[in-house]
């Protein structure tokens, strides 16, 4: 009765009996044909759309097309469907008929709706074609968007005042993406479309209100910039607090993320994506959330795209984050709510173990699988989508640490077990294929950042990882010069760097106004230069390393740079002064993205050879050994040598570099190699070995 591809039909009646045929062009299936496919019964058989009197198809495509328009837009929330201004509508034009003048207006004894504002559509024409269009497209929905060409962004009004027009075109497009609007209705007959927006009527002619509501546009390039901007500075400010580099925004990721998203046509789509949705499970590529690679083909032309946007997102995981409040779906895009609940699971995170805190408690466990997936070290890259009252995180690991074998079943979504299961009970745990708690923990820093207020305006607290590691890098440099003083932490100025680091736009210059009582303090400042390694800031001794290489144009006899040496090579010279001046007692580091900033207190000058020559001693271990012990423990030897008519000792710079080989070695904790087991030439040495208990290394 309702086949699409049915174009005729006859009818015969007698006495009780009624019979129809209907009748369709040949080649095209019938449902009683053996060519009848389940993909051409729901080709041909279409949904019945008008519900309880509303026209459930077309409020899906408006409201699908209204929300992809306001996802562009920074300030622009998702709008829901509203059924009872839907029925109003479609119930004024049904009763207006071909008196339809264009515009529906309340009874004097039902107001409900007098406060929404209103959008009307009227087709070109009422040929076939152009009904079809209105009926079955989103062509109104795009019309009145058109409207953005009139409105002035900076001055939140139209561009044209004296053109009533452009006005109204100006204004159809303000109603399509009004922010404090919650809820639209819609009613479709004929050649017009009306729209009603409620719950906050638009007021474009207000222009503070226009430039509230109206925010720039954020959808650009098939992702959101303004969410992806938000979620990454909130997920890198996070994970500074563990000492966990930053992630970098990949924006291959954040288009296919939000294209999968956009795809959700289901208006009770609760959020998940299968990576491997519309995938055939295959031996070697496992159909299961997270561990396989997803493929909508819709940005890839060739399959080589299609190879590599597979290689990328097999390696990846997600977060979902359900906004519970449709009242604030616009602080999805403009505030990191997504980003603070995930964060949030860190209080579910054992740091001693890597294990959950609770087993017992799905929503704690779900806590803190969020938690170890945004604070992942190795994951180096991120996307983030929003649809509706959804935001998903997708962060990727190039090297898949997060899993010993590729092919784990559907329920092992990385890198956790399913709960309620317990890994002592499952047999991935016999066939090595979990990865363990102490690699969960290896990869999930500590909470690094201390004395945080509760309040940032007060401060940011310090890295105390992160300086930490950097004094101990810095005395051991300092400790292969002659005569070397070791550096103290000083916590008031690290919160004092720490501070002024976190100010937005920091690009690694600090005033000495900025510095204060600490202006008379050296200061180091490095910026890594290759942001596909920021690892490197704060997991290794980079910017100590950087600042020593300063030394191989240091003229350490005249305390000056090297002769013939640039302004560059100066710059690299007074860098390695400040962390090694011997005048410099106390220390401490700011750290943030790729830059990481030193204060040494007090400075000094270091342009002044004289000044320089008496804070910086002699490099000591140029050839392998340290010269300067080896130097002071030869002039001791000898002379006790010579109180027992001895004659003196000559050094041996080659056994002094066996030696010090040996202690370098990893581990080392006074046990030297047996005779036997030396180099040849010094086999047959004697040796002997002190031992200091008073100190801890």
């Amino acid at each position: 009765m309702v086949w699409r591809a049915t174009k005729k039909v006859g009818f015969g009646v007698r006495g009780k009996f009624v019979a129809a045929w209907y009748c369709y062009d040949p080649g095209n299936a019938g449902p009683a044909s053996t060519a009848a496919t389940p993909a051409i019964y729901k080709d041909n058989v279409r949904k019945d759309c008008l519900v309880d009197g509303v026209d459930q198809c077309y409020l899906e495509i408006a409201l699908k097309a209204h929300n992809a328009y306001r996802a562009k837009h920074k300030e622009g929330q998702a709008l829901i469907g509203y059924i009872e201004a839907s029925k109003r509508i479609q119930a004024g034009l049904d009763a207006a008929g071909s008196s339809f003048d264009g515009s529906i207006r309340d009874s004097e004894t039902d107001r409900t709706f007098e406060n929404c504002a209103e959008n009307v559509y009227e087709a070109p024409s009422a040929s076939t074609a152009d009904l079809e269009a209105t009926r079955k497209t989103a062509i109104a929905v795009d019309t009145w968007y058109d409207g953005q060409q009139w409105y002035d962004y900076a001055t939140g009004k139209p561009r044209d005042l004296l053109d009533v027009n452009k006005v109204k075109l100006s204004n159809q497009f303000a109603n399509v993406v009004w922010a404090a609007t919650t809820k639209v209705g819609f009613g479709v007959k004929g050649k017009w479309v009306v729209a009603w927006y409620c719950d906050a009527k638009a007021t474009p002619a207000e222009t503070s209100a226009s430039l509230q509501n109206i925010g720039v546009v954020c959808r650009r390039g098939g992702m959101n910039t303004c969410l992806n901007d938000v979620a990454l500075n909130a997920h890198n400010a996070a994970r500074r607090h563990h000492n966990t580099p930053p992630l970098a925004l990949d924006e291959t990721i954040a288009k296919e993320l939000q294209l999968q998203m956009d795809e959700k046509t289901d208006l009770l789509w609760k959020g998940v994506i299968d990576l491997c949705e519309g995938e055939a499970t295959t031996a070697t590529n496992v159909k299961g959330k997270y561990l396989c690679p997803y493929t909508t083909g819709n940005t890839a032309t060739t399959q080589a795209q299609k190879d590599a946007i597979k290689a990328i997102n097999k390696r990846c995981m997600d977060n979902v984050f359900e906004m519970k409040d449709e009242t604030k779906l616009n602080e999805l895009v403009t505030k990191s709510v997504a980003t603070d609940s995930w964060y949030a699971g860190k209080t579910e995170f054992n740091y001693l173990n890597g294990e959950p805190m609770a087993w017992n408690e799905k929503a704690r466990y779900a806590k803190y699988q969020d938690f170890t997936r945004m604070m992942w070290k190795k994951a180096t890259k991120v996307g983030f989508g929003v649809r509706g009252k959804f935001v998903i995180a997708r962060y990727c690991d190039d090297n898949m640490s997060y899993v010993t074998g590729k092919n784990l079943p559907q329920q092992y979504a990385w890198p956790f077990y399913p709960w309620p299961l317990r890994p002592a009970a499952d047999p991935l745990v016999a066939t090595s294929k979990f990865i363990g708690y102490p690699t969960i923990k290896k990869n999930v820093g500590g909470l690094c950042m201390k004395d945080v207020p509760a309040d940032t305006s007060a401060g940011y607290g310090y890295n105390a990882c992160y300086n930490a590691e950097a004094l101990l890098a810095h005395n051991n440099a300092r400790a292969r010069l002659e005569g070397y003083v070791p550096l103290e932490l000083d916590l008031d100025m690290a919160k004092t760097i720490q501070a002024l680091v976190e100010v937005d736009g920091f690009s690694g210059s600090i005033s000495s106004t900025q510095r204060g009582i600490y202006g008379k303090c050296g200061e180091n400042v490095f910026g890594a230069t290759d942001l596909s390694k920021l690892s490197d800031v704060y997991l290794t001794d980079l910017a100590t390393n950087t600042w020593f290489e300063g030394r191989t144009v240091y003229d350490f006899a005249a305390g000056r740079p090297n002769a013939g040496s640039n302004a560059a090579d100066t710059a690299k010279m007074e860098q390695f002064q400040k962390m090694v001046w011997k005048g410099a007692t106390k220390v401490a580091f700011g750290v943030k993205d790729r830059y990481v900033v030193a204060w040494y207190c007090v400075g000094g000058d270091y342009t002044n050879p004289l000044e320089s020559r008496a804070n910086i001693g002699k490099l000591c271990d140029t050839t392998g050994y340290d010269g300067c012990y080896n130097e002071l423990a030869l002039a001791a030897h000898n002379q006790k040598r010579n109180h027992h008519e001895t004659a003196d000792l000559a050094l041996d710079a080659d056994a002094a570099r066996a030696i010090q080989l040996n202690m370098n070695k990893n581990g080392f904790a006074g046990l030297m190699p047996k005779p036997t087991e030396r180099n040849a030439a010094f086999s047959k040495c004697n040796e002997a070995v002190y031992y200091d208990p008073t100190k801890a290394n």
